[in-house]
């Protein structure tokens, strides 16, 4: 995919939300994405987590991103409607290694769908765009290319990637297409000259958004 990001000129930010299962590799995505990381110790992101990566910066065009971990452990769904707002995208993480995971995706897109929109116009909003996320994909591989991608057309996504946190693999493209495309539709809400001051968005409900992991023996690729 040929990008054009000369179109563009200014200070972007773009929040974008991962979710999914407990243990299906939120968190060493973000991690190796952001720092170039990777740890076999698993851990469970406990409320919501966050990280910033410059995609692009140079003196005409800086696009910053907003990676917002959110706990797939059902007792923080109460709070997903806080953790979500101001989204201008989603990541939904299936673990391609377990066959009976795929279906998962479903409650995720249908809580996003249902929580987070941008406002088009006065009269018409729309659901933020959803990228299908194969995690794990160096790991014995359960969910087959064919459903995998059905699912994403069942939901209409912007778009499926196969990836792995531990051979680096597939991640930079799919954030690049994922990012492009956004800017390509939605610019406008992503322009902090545009967009009312966001100063106060990292400080909802401190108790829920500080940082906090446990270690787990499993391993999340």
């Amino acid at each position: 995919m040929d990008y054009n990001w000369a179109k563009w000129k200014g200070e972007y930010r773009i929040k974008i939300i991962v979710v999914g299962e407990p243990g299906v590799g939120k968190t060493s995505f973000i991690k190796r994405y952001v720092q170039n990381k990777f740890s076999h110790d698993y851990k469970s992101t406990i409320g919501v987590d966050f990280a910033l990566k410059n995609l692009i910066n140079n003196s005409n065009l800086t696009i910053m991103i907003q990676l917002w971990d959110i706990a797939g452990q059902e007792r923080f769904g109460s709070m997903t409607r806080v953790y979500y707002q101001k989204a201008l995208g989603a990541l939904v993480c299936v673990d391609l290694s377990k066959k009976d995971k795929l279906d998962a995706a479903d409650k995720w897109i249908a809580d996003i769908r249902s929580k987070v929109f941008l406002p088009i116009n006065d009269n018409e909003n729309v659901s933020i765009p959803i990228f299908l996320m194969g995690t794990k994909a160096d790991l014995p591989d359960l969910i087959s290319p064919r459903n995998f991608q059905a699912k994403g057309n069942q939901h209409n996504l912007m778009g499926v990637a196969r990836t792995s946190s531990l051979t680096n693999t597939g991640l930079n493209e799919m954030m690049l297409q994922m990012v492009y495309k956004i800017m390509d539709e939605y610019s406008s809400f992503a322009d902090i000259e545009e967009r009312e001051t966001e100063s106060d968005e990292l400080k909802v409900d401190e108790e829920h958004i500080q940082p906090k992991t446990v270690n787990s023996k499993e391993c999340c690729t």
